[in-house]
């Protein structure tokens, strides 16, 4: 299997994150005390076998995301966004930022950045008029959402995707800025591959939100947040009946790389939780990604999530909620 199905690349660029959020495996794995880049000598091998293998390059995004935030090193991402836009004139560059560096530096932050698209989370629920006040401070011009444009496709704004939590924006060098308030009160808490279930004891674990959820556990049940559009919330128990039963597509549309070079099947297998360990599909400081998304154990993985199968999905995936 070639790479023309992958629509959707992830990559860390260094591992800091500036952050502990309950709701997100930094808050049991170190990611806060130092930071480890990722070698440019690397991350240009990389992108320069994406080039080479994926043809269809018109349906293909790059985010700057995952486990770290991204804006911590302001120089080094400018650096990294521009070394993707000169091989990949023409795809989606993307990034996601919890905004305290945004509040920080201000337009500074976003001056010769060239993304598509910048999602801003509010994890300390401030609210939209915080954002109103942030997007002034960076010199960002609101988008009116009942009648505009989404850059990134130039197709009309779906209007049922856009709530009273999102502020549209763009800025000059970037199209799309959306900013996302009350993000823990309104978005779903995910079990982050299993971080936060206990597979001896067959429950979840208890957490608490310490950003502007407080008065809320966060214990992870799929089933009854459906029932109740109750988001951002975890509950305390769980049983059989909320494991995962569906296929999923991730691991066939999209790359997944880590600070250190370890590729993963998603966005929620990570390389520094233990016992994901024996997820990890290869690492581009070893082999080109083609040869690591067309490795043996690759393949299964992919096919595994792809059929029917559920009482035999890896555990990072039993109580999965993504779709």
């Amino acid at each position: 299997m070639s790479l023309e199905k992958v629509t959707n690349i992830e990559i860390e660029i260094f591992s800091k994150c500036n952050r502990k959020c309950n709701w997100c495996p930094n808050n049991i794995i170190d990611r806060f005390s130092h930071s480890i880049n990722m070698p440019e000598k690397i991350y240009l091998k990389f992108l320069k076998d994406i080039d080479k293998k994926i043809l269809n390059k018109e349906n293909l995004k790059i985010s700057y995301s995952r486990y770290n935030e991204p804006f911590f090193d302001l120089n080094l991402l400018k650096k990294r966004v521009k070394q993707a836009r000169d091989i990949f004139p023409t795809i989606i560059l993307e990034c996601n930022t919890n905004g305290d560096y945004l509040r920080k530096k201000g337009s500074e932050a976003l001056d010769g950045l060239l993304l598509d698209y910048l999602n801003i989370m509010d994890y300390d629920c401030k609210g939209i008029e915080h954002g109103k006040k942030l997007f002034n401070q960076c010199g960002i011009e609101i988008i009116d959402n009942s009648d505009k444009h989404d850059l990134k496709t130039s197709k009309k704004i779906n209007q049922k995707s856009i709530s009273k939590y999102n502020l549209l924006g763009s800025r000059k060098n970037i199209k799309l800025i959306n900013y996302v308030s009350d993000w823990p009160k309104n978005k779903l808490i995910q079990n982050r591959g299993g971080v936060f279930y206990d597979l001896d004891k067959n429950k979840n674990k208890k957490i608490i939100s310490n950003y502007g959820n407080k008065e809320k556990q966060l214990i992870y049940q799929p089933q009854l947040i459906q029932q109740t559009n109750l988001k951002g919330i975890f509950l305390s128990n769980t049983n059989q009946d909320d494991r995962r039963r569906k296929p999923c597509q991730y691991p066939t549309i999209g790359i997944y790389v880590d600070y250190n070079g370890s590729v993963t099947p998603c966005c929620n297998i990570r390389s520094d939780v233990d016992f994901h360990k024996d997820y990890i599909l290869g690492n581009i400081n070893e082999n080109s990604i083609q040869h690591i998304f067309n490795s043996k154990k690759a393949k299964k993985f992919r096919q595994l999530l792809k059929s029917n199968d559920w009482k035999n999905y890896p555990n990072p995936c039993k109580y999965c909620s993504k779709t």
